[in-house]
Parts: structure tokens; sequence; C-alpha cells
């Protein structure tokens, strides 16, 4: 009987929380992009950016042959 209190108690914290945003708060990730090399080939923009900013890093090279960096910061 205990664990099914213990259930129904943490069925009504977590209903409460996600009603005023409480403990199930969810925060939006910002992305920023950083200018990294101005000379660009697509395939080593992207495995250095990955590099430089970690797993979910993207590079793409623009209009201007310039290797673009997005990440999150």
């Amino acid at each position: 009987m205990k664990v099914i209190d213990s259930i129904l108690f943490a069925l009504l914290l977590l209903s409460v929380g996600i009603g005023n945003e409480g403990p199930m708060k969810m925060t939006e990730a910002k992305v920023c992009d950083k200018l990294f090399t101005n000379l660009c080939d697509s395939h080593t923009c992207l495995e250095d950016c990955v590099g430089e900013f970690g797993p979910g890093a993207y590079g793409s090279c623009n209009q201007s042959d310039q290797c673009i960096c997005q990440f999150r910061c």
C-alpha cells in the first residue's frame, strides 16, 4: 500500500509542477552563429565546427565562401 501512495504522491507533485512550470520547466537553447574561417570547404567546415563546438554544432558555407558555425550558446 505504501508503494501506491508514493506513486500517487509523485503524480500529484508532477501534475502541480507541470501546471505552473515549476520543477518541469523547459529552457530554450539559444543558437549562435560564428564565423570560423574565410575559406570554406563544406566537408572540413562541418568537421571543424563539430570539433570546436561539440556534437551539436553545424558548419556550413555561406555565399561569400566563409565557414559559419552554428552551435548552442
